[in-house]
């Protein structure tokens, strides 16, 4: 068991949390799901009357089960208690005590729990951060993030059960989650009669149903592997935080993302940058310089810096040794773009935008008025508010907006930016979408109106449930390249049209840590209209298999450190993940989902690994060390133990070069990173894809542009060139090198334009070419997120901003696959070129 942290007694002084996460462990435990059978059974023996809103009824019915049930539960605790001949503790001490005493147990609970589930479960509770923004804060995918609370509140579960030796954990934690009875009242109700709802539903249809991947979009963008998860922190702790609670939440940024020692034989490097440089930028939201402004560099929750912008907006933080976001410190402005640090060059530079702040509260109601509890709502802004700068703002990403509707249907985003390019979306499974256009003023009057969603040609409607029948919490369903996650009640909803064409995959598919995959075929038989049911049930059934063994080198020592990874891993779909700005997804596979740990492959002191959340199938496997040194073996049949891999010695060569540009001037600040390709094949279920495995060091370019590696391991790697923003990146394999050899590299630096149609509809693409006529590979950046593509779109005429090599000469237009015009084009660096044919 983890040591006890000095964390707890602070985490005790502030007690919402606690309540908060209290709720949330009780709503999927036996009682709820007792409470609404004896709900619906009450409803049955004594309808409602005639014209009044179902939900309504059975919310009221359901919170008199519930004080019948605590009414009841004292009583036979009074009846234990003197029949042991003790003195019930008079009402009020009583409570008094038990809350204290349960709060203390459930904190202390928490802290036990490892990494990284323990931060996850503190930054969602304790600091009520959205998933959303932990991922940014922790730099993994909102997937992961709602993946570890699950897992937490599993495990949290499990232990408070074990300690009590039943179930009777759920009973001491209610003064918590009765605390506040309307809270409580509210949305225990809501959710679980809309649970019961839908079960019925799915019974009265006579279905117990247990049971592709798409490339995405009309334009052909994908995330380059080797830069596509650059994801850091984002926004600040609280200014006025009293010192001790602060310095907890600082603790807490810092156990989240250790700094990953170097392996035994990791390669080393001459040149590594130990501090850095970095320049800011500060401007509002047109573009005029913001004098006066405290900047705050952040690593996770975490204050690194603050620095004060002079008279034209400018700052210039002190000599630093690590990555983060940079955002604004003001009462009187919101962050509305913040600078990404990516940490991996001398000298750095970012743009943070500001707004003023303004307050968007309101209430979501059905088309009854009932309240609709824990309904999304978040803030887009339109993405044509970036590119209207007229700078490059690759760097500088959209902050999120994302709440969700309380218990009484009331949600509010206290501190939004004033902009008329945005709107609030609002989404809740069992609903349509509901968008609210924004004028750029406050507006704490709105009163957002959720149409209940038909389950049909548009949507499907269901619920995960385990082998038990209980309803399971972030499983994840995918259709296609549609997924989305179930919600408290193991409710789900998928759209059925993606970009305006229809989903025509024949197999809906669930899956959560635990469990093998359920999966629902298309049946036109049974239902012709759509080929799905009105409501879909999948239930999740088996265990996922494990692989066991030891990586040892050729004397047979083991060998810690390395990452065993899976050759041929299983696709369950497209996995979404969203932003203020963009969205995008990135393909998810069982193997991953399914692994109870995230170090799940990875050697110990004695080499040995474990891989989880397995198939029942055989696999391949790679083991790559640090220093790149790789085997492969297989196939495995997953569940053998004592499989053992054999890790050859590799051959090294001393390594050193330059990197210039096209006109032969170094490139100062260039990061060099010695990857491994590992191929996988194609089957039935997709392409093959590229793994890549990253060696423990790096290189970074000097003035000069040189680099040296003393002992670099060359067979089957190569090495990522890349300059970061404003620079483009290349791969060069190193199949060829030999010893002493000296490399030059060219990169050319990337500059930023945009299209704007002076006649719209003449052309719907265009594509730039360099002077040989080759065509030049387009980026869009979105602050840690790049998108890249042969061609660009148009939207109204007008397209984004886009980055290309400093070689461009020709933009052609495009109508369809003809060639509308071509024009000669000379970009600047510094700027955004407007191109207007």
């Amino acid at each position: 068991m983890p040591e006890p942290t000095p964390l707890s007694p602070l985490l005790l002084r502030e007690l919402d949390w606690v309540r908060g996460l209290a709720t949330s462990l009780a709503r999927d435990a036996h009682l709820a799901e007792d409470l609404t059978q004896e709900a619906w059974l009450a409803v049955h023996r004594t309808p409602p009357p005639e014209g009044s809103s179902i939900r309504r009824w059975l919310a009221t019915v359901l919170k008199n089960l519930v004080r019948q049930e605590r009414r009841g539960g004292a009583r036979r605790e009074d009846r234990e208690s003197l029949a042991h001949g003790e003195r019930v503790p008079e009402s009020g001490a009583g409570d008094v005590l038990e809350r204290a005493a349960v709060q203390k147990r459930v904190v202390e609970t928490v802290m036990e729990l490892d990494e990284p589930y323990r931060t996850t479960v503190l930054l969602r509770y304790f600091d009520d951060r959205q998933p959303v923004q932990i991922a940014r804060d922790l730099g993994v995918s909102t997937a992961t993030v709602k993946t570890r609370l699950m897992r937490a509140r599993r495990l949290l579960r499990e232990r408070l059960a074990r300690e009590d030796g039943g179930g009777s954990w759920l009973t001491a934690l209610l003064p918590l989650v009765a605390e506040r009875p309307a809270a409580a009242g509210l949305s225990t109700g809501g959710l679980i009669v809309s649970s019961k709802v839908a079960l019925v539903a799915g019974s009265v249809a006579g279905t117990l149903l247990i049971g592709g991947w798409w490339a995405l979009g009309s334009e052909t963008e994908s995330l380059p592997a080797a830069e596509s998860r650059e994801v850091h922190a984002v926004e600040a702790a609280s200014p006025e935080l009293a010192p001790p609670l602060a310095a907890a939440r600082s603790e807490v940024a810092r156990t989240a993302a250790p700094e990953p020692e170097p392996g035994p034989d990791a390669a080393p490097t001459a040149f590594v940058a130990l501090e850095r440089d970095l320049f800011a930028i500060a401007v509002d939201a047109a573009g005029r310089p913001v004098p006066g402004l405290d900047l705050v560099l952040l690593s996770g929750t975490a204050e690194i810096a603050r620095v004060v912008t002079d008279a034209t907006g400018e700052a210039l933080f002190p000599p630093l040794a690590r990555g983060g976001r940079v955002v604004a410190a003001s009462e009187t402005y919101v962050t509305l773009l913040e600078g990404v640090v990516l940490g991996n060059a001398p000298r750095e530079s970012v743009v943070v935008v500001v707004a003023e702040s303004c307050e968007l509260a309101g209430e979501i109601v059905d088309e009854n008025g009932d309240p609709v509890v824990e309904a999304e709502v978040r803030l887009v802004i339109a993405s044509r508010v970036k590119s209207d700068f007229g700078i490059p703002l690759d760097r500088s990403s959209f902050a999120e907006w994302v709440v969700e509707s309380d218990p009484v249907g009331i949600f509010s985003i206290g501190r939004a930016p004033c902009l008329e390019r945005a709107h609030l979306r609002v989404q809740r499974t069992g609903f349509e979408d509901a968008t609210v256009e924004l004028d750029g003023r406050p507006a704490v009057g709105l009163r957002v109106v959720l149409t209940t969603a038909q389950a049909g040609s548009e949507f499907l409607l269901g619920r995960v449930v385990d082998p038990r029948g209980r309803p399971v919490e972030g499983a994840w369903v995918a259709i296609g390249h549609v997924s989305t996650q179930t919600d408290r009640d193991g409710g789900f909803q998928l759209d059925l049209w993606f970009n305006g064409v229809p989903i025509e995959d024949t197999e809906l598919r669930a899956l959560a840590p635990g469990f093998l995959p359920a999966r629902l075929a298309r049946d036109t038989v049974l239902h012709p209209e759509t080929g799905w049911p009105a409501f879909c049930l999948l239930a999740l059934d088996g265990t996922p298999l494990a692989l066991r063994g030891r990586v040892v080198d050729s004397d047979g020592l083991p060998v810690p450190d390395v990452d065993v990874r899976l050759v041929d891993r299983s696709v369950f779909g497209w996995l979404m993940e969203e932003r203020s700005d963009v969205s995008y997804a990135h393909a998810g596979y069982v193997e991953e989902l399914l692994a109870a740990s995230e170090e799940s492959g990875r050697t110990d002191a004695e080499g040995r690994f474990e891989i989880e959340g397995l198939l029942d199938r055989s696999y391949d496997l790679w083991a790559v060390g640090p220093a790149l040194r790789a085997a492969r073996m297989g196939p495995v049949q997953a569940g053998t133990e004592g499989v053992e891999i054999v890790l050859p010695g590799a051959t090294r060569v001393a390594l050193s070069g330059r990197v210039v540009r096209p006109n032969g001037d170094p490139v100062e600040g260039v990061t060099i990173s010695p990857i491994r390709k590992l191929e996988t094949p194609a089957d039935d279920d997709g392409p093959g894809e590229s793994l890549y495995a990253f060696a423990r060091t790096q290189a970074i370019t000097g003035p000069d542009g040189r680099f040296v590696f003393d002992a670099l391991a060359t067979e089957g790697v190569e090495l990522q060139v890349w300059g970061g923003a404003g620079v483009g990146f290349v791969h060069r394999s190193l199949d060829d090198v030999e010893n002493g050899d000296e490399l030059e590299i060219v990169l050319a630096a990337n500059l930023h334009f945009s299209v704007e149609l002076t006649e719209a509809g003449v052309a719907d693409s265009f594509r730039i070419e360099d002077a040989a006529g080759l065509t030049l590979v387009l980026r869009r950046s979105h602050g840690d997120v790049n998108f890249t593509s042969e061609a660009g779109h148009f939207e109204k005429g007008r397209s984004d901003v886009y980055s290309v090599s400093e070689t461009a000469r020709t933009l052609v237009l495009l109508s369809g696959e003809e060639q509308v015009l071509r024009l000669p084009v000379s970009l600047r660096a510094g700027e955004v070129t407007r191109i207007r044919p």
